[in-house]
């Protein structure tokens, strides 16, 4: 067995369960109470997130590009809302799957002549999960850190009073006073509602993906079975071993069809209206710079007239 190979299915696994174990949704057979608390944590920061959002989008209804900036935010915690609930609600069909998918895997692995085969373009997946990652994390540390880079960039261009935004447009029932106790204990609640959406948002997505091989591992080793029969010691036994595993693998695929399947619906709806968001924003910006290109023409209250 290429070591390099195992080396990279093991990093892309380990890279699953991290994500995954941040909000409690990696399964477990035997799971403390600390961790199955960590998705109910998880759900309440997202819905919270959600709702200020949500008044956001209210009291600006009349405002269109504030409008569509709110929703375009409240339907990326939506869909993490509805991935953390498809996985909880499923959890004894998520836990059963992963035990005749994982284990079965690592069962694999301990057979010299199979671990190169299962092991084969394990490399592209790892490369995907990498890219994943880097993007995440990245977005993730932007998403948090862009409200101290403006507080800073004010600072030093002195630019008073300081304008202390949050992480993303939302509106609260009571006032926050910038740099009070209240504004740092809101923005630590968006930064981690934030980190656990896309702690979601990228694990569900590569812990599907890891099925995915597992059950093609399982495919390329009954295919092996098969090529290998000797009719005469164990032909009739490989052929039962090889129904009895594709039986399981047909539970398997009903699983994932059961917990996937409604977040694969969501994504597909909610891609199209993300869509359609950007394509209004991109629109806007056109429109402010070929307005901003006619000098002498159009004054600041023009401009705010053709807009509306």
């Amino acid at each position: 067995m290429s070591k390099e190979k195992l080396s990279n299915y093991l990093s892309y696994r380990m890279t699953v369960v991290r994500f995954l174990s941040v909000v409690g949704l990696w399964p477990k057979d035997q799971a403390r109470f600390w961790y199955r608390f960590l998705p109910v944590l998880q759900l309440t920061a997202n819905i919270s997130s959600v709702l200020a959002i949500a008044m956001f989008v209210r009291k600006h209804i009349n405002n269109l590009h504030r409008a569509i900036k709110g929703m375009s935010s409240m339907m990326s915690y939506l869909s993490n809302i509805l991935k953390t609930t498809c996985v909880m609600i499923n959890r004894e069909d998520a836990t059963k799957l992963h035990q005749m998918l994982d284990t079965q895997f690592f069962m694999l692995l301990n057979r010299p002549e199979l671990s190169k085969i299962i092991l084969n373009e394990v490399t592209t997946f790892r490369r995907l999960s990498s890219m994943m990652s880097f993007l995440t994390y990245l977005s993730c540390t932007i998403y948090v850190t862009r409200p101290v880079i403006i507080i800073i960039y004010q600072h030093l261009k002195q630019r008073h009073p300081i304008r202390y935004g949050l992480l993303f447009p939302g509106i609260y029932p009571w006032k926050i006073a910038p740099n009070s106790l209240l504004y740092k204990f809101h923005y630590g609640l968006e930064s981690i509602s934030t980190i656990f959406a896309f702690s979601v948002c990228a694990g569900i997505d590569l812990l599907f993906t890891l099925y995915i091989f597992q059950m093609i591992a399982q495919l390329r080793e009954m295919s092996y079975c098969i090529s290998n029969i000797d009719t005469a010691k164990n032909g009739h036994k490989a052929v039962e071993n090889c129904v009895i595993k594709y039986e399981q693998l047909m539970k398997c695929r009903d699983i994932l069809e059961k917990i996937y399947g409604p977040i694969m619906l969501w994504t597909m709806l909610i891609n199209a209206a993300s869509l359609c968001c950007q394509m209004f924003e991109f629109s806007k910006v056109g429109i402010i710079k070929l307005l901003n290109g006619h000098t002498g023409e159009f004054n600041g209250f023009s401009i705010l007239r053709y807009q509306r």
